[in-house]
């Protein structure tokens, strides 16, 4: 378990799973220049990202898995974070049935990004913030009208159970 740390400039990554099962990473304050905030990778599954605030140069949170096995990093859960400011807010590639709920992501560039293989993943209750500028992947049609939802009308927007499967 990490819990309730404060971490600045990690000039590479603040808090990194690999081939990690059942962690916790939880309460923390990560901010300034790290490349990824928090990095779940390899054959990692069934760990919980939940209530961390993160505030960084790059990307907030990383979920990926073994190239050629989505199978490798599942099950994993990121729930009711802060990401403010950074490049990527919840990045996702070669993995399956990871559940992302309740975040609130404001100020970044990519709000969410679904790579090769990262699906099915179930959303809920994500709150879009200023200065969201897109997602795209393999559920990006799911996403977009929310997204062009809020480039038109610049409010936030929350969908719980809206994209669940």
């Amino acid at each position: 378990m990490v819990n309730r740390n404060v971490l600045v400039d990690n000039i590479a990554t603040g808090v990194l799973l690999q081939n990690c099962t059942n962690s916790f990473v939880t309460e923390n304050d990560i901010s300034g220049d790290s490349y990824w905030a928090i990095a779940i990778w390899d054959s990692s599954n069934g760990n919980e990202v939940a209530g961390n605030l993160i505030e960084v140069s790059h990307d907030a949170v990383s979920i990926e898995g073994l190239d050629g096995n989505p199978l490798s990093a599942t099950g994993n859960r990121v729930l009711d974070n802060t990401i403010a400011g950074a490049t990527g807010g919840i990045l996702l590639a070669v993995d399956t049935d990871n559940l992302v709920k309740g975040n609130d992501i404001s100020n970044v560039t990519t709000a969410l990004l679904i790579g090769e293989h990262g699906c099915p993943i179930r959303f809920f209750g994500i709150i879009f913030t200023t200065g969201v500028t897109g997602a795209s992947g393999q559920i990006r049609d799911r996403l977009r009208f929310m997204i062009q939802q809020f480039m038109t009308t610049g409010g936030d927007i929350h969908t719980p159970d809206r994209f669940s499967y």
